[in-house]
């Protein structure tokens, strides 16, 4: 590449300029973004790229932005079938790769065509990128788009929403019942898998298209985050953000800063603090959760106590049982335990999580449930999202059920009859409705003191804990309902945890109140 310094969006913009001369995009992915924010008046174009799955598909399917009428200019091509369609002198080649870009070049070159653009280098000019730094290359491009994209206008009634990546949680409740209230918002959802389905009127995002991501974030009036906020996010005075979290009224284990000190991940207190600045109103569900949270994030702005959204479906059961036995193809006669193990951290290679089922005797479980509370049982195994895909459902014995991909872990908890866990704070949620919880932690000493440090001490949790399999069996066949009960109620009450069911009603209203002025 011996004319980098020309590499730039003005000399394109000369170059395109000339009479005849057609782009021709190469690569198309989300960087094809920049070049139509920059020129949107463009009608004719080709697209090509060297994948074999994008050929023939749309460019729209892979960025956004493009305003041609004309569906053959959109249809991504291959280059050897392309290029010796296209006059050397008056094609320009626009390259979007970003790995593989000095090859993109040659080939291009090799081809004869003259003029030829990097849209890595001429968005950055930096010899760093040529060396192939794409991490410092990808955090100035997406700040630099974030910032162009904050120069849109706002939509009025659109409400971007993220709950970890997949259609549940707390936005959910809490979108249902606005809709209810108030039908003429426009919600956007963001997901990490695109295929996932969602109600008609709602408009997905996939995450992975990070530049289309960025774009919706910034032209929303309102935002709904369960999580922190990427870093890349800038969010505008007139945007209204509201953190809901993604735990319900109580949560076990630390997080925020004091996790990401405790292991030192300076990304992770960069993205904390960068969230905790953005934040407009905190959705609380307790006095635990709001003191937690103002101590993690050191968050000292606006709060709203509504309790746990998410878990308002535990008060209302009517009819959810039968659809999820559908759903999953599960005779709706039997018992369900729900396993739901957290992941462990490989410390060795950094914070690296990897799934764990525990040394669990399945079959054992399975006796003494049913000798306990008679029926036939199944046992829902649960792992982290983030590391379910590395489970084999085919693996697994007859009587255990991989509901990892299922998508809104609270149905899960509706069908269940049993929930055991670890460490998760999805311990709390089935003791709203007072249905027994078991907790197996063999690890506990090493996973409390490396992994991951408590909020609450572990003996100081309302529920039977085991360490052995010969324990938890014990614990199950002398497990005493009342007793369960009054240490549950005893404990919510401690930690000023009040669940009735109307969480998603009281903050449906309260946004409302706040996005028609009322603040």
């Amino acid at each position: 590449m011996h004319y980098i310094n020309q590499q730039t969006w003005e000399n394109l913009d000369q170059s395109l300029k000339n009479d005849g001369r057609v782009p021709v995009i190469f690569g198309a992915n989300v960087m094809a973004a920049l070049f139509f924010m920059r020129f949107p008046g463009v009608k004719e174009f080709y697209v090509i790229d060297n994948d074999k799955k994008k050929h023939g598909h749309c460019l729209d399917e892979y960025a956004f932005g493009i305003n041609s009428s004309s569906e053959i200019y959109k249809k991504i091509g291959n280059k050897n079938e392309v290029f010796p369609r296209l006059n050397r002198d008056n094609a320009v080649i626009v390259i979007n790769g970003t790995k593989r870009y000095k090859e993109m070049y040659e080939a291009s070159v090799k081809a004869g065509f003259k003029h030829i653009y990097i849209t890595v280098i001429m968005e950055t000019h930096d010899a760093t990128i040529v060396r192939g730094n794409e991490e410092d290359y990808f955090e100035a491009l997406y700040k630099y788009f974030a910032e162009e994209c904050a120069k849109l206008p706002i939509e009025d009634k659109k409400i971007l929403v993220y709950t970890e990546g997949y259609y549940g949680d707390h936005g959910k409740a809490i979108i249902n019942a606005l809709l209810k209230l108030d039908q003429s918002y426009n919600i956007t959802w963001a997901l990490k898998d695109s295929k996932d389905s969602l109600p008609k009127a709602y408009k997905k995002v996939p995450i992975s298209n990070t530049l289309q991501y960025i774009k919706e974030f910034e032209t929303a009036r309102v935002v709904i985050y369960s999580s922190e906020l990427p870093i890349t996010f800038t969010k505008r005075p007139e945007q209204i953000y509201f953190q809901t979290t993604h735990w319900s009224s109580v949560t076990l284990k630390t997080f925020g800063l004091d996790f990401y000190k405790f292991h030192n991940l300076k990304y992770g207190i960069l993205r904390c603090i960068h969230d905790r600045d953005a934040i407009d109103y905190l959705f609380t569900g307790s006095d635990f959760d709001e003191r937690t949270f103002r101590k993690a994030f050191g968050y000292a702005g606006k709060s709203i106590r509504v309790g746990s959204p998410r878990s308002d479906i535990l008060f209302d059961t009517v009819g959810i049982r039968e659809r999820i036995c559908k759903k999953l193809g599960l005779n709706v006669e039997n018992k369900y335990l729900l396993y739901a193990p957290t992941f462990r951290a490989n410390l060795e290679n950094g914070y690296i999580q990897k799934a764990y089922g525990g040394i669990l005797d399945y079959d054992m479980l399975i006796d003494v449930l049913s000798k306990k509370f008679g029926g036939t049982w199944k046992v829902m195994l649960r792992f982290h999202p983030d590391i379910g895909n590395k489970i084999q459902s085919d693996s697994l014995p007859d009587n255990i059920i991989n509901v990892t991909d299922y998508p809104d872990v609270q149905e899960l908890i509706v069908l269940s009859d049993v929930v055991m866990t670890d460490y998760s704070s999805l311990m709390f949620e089935p003791a709203y409705a007072y249905k027994p919880v078991f907790l197996y932690a063999p690890d506990r000493n090493d996973y409390i003191n490396r992994d991951r440090p408590l909020l609450i001490p572990y003996d100081e949790l309302p529920f039977p804990i085991a360490v052995s399999t010969k324990e938890l069996r014990c614990l199950i066949q002398n497990f005493d309902e009342k007793d369960y009960k009054v240490a549950v109620s005893k404990f919510f009450n401690k930690h000023g945890v009040h669940e009735d069911g109307h969480a998603s009603e009281r903050a449906a209203r309260a946004m409302m109140r706040i996005m028609r002025g009322k603040r």
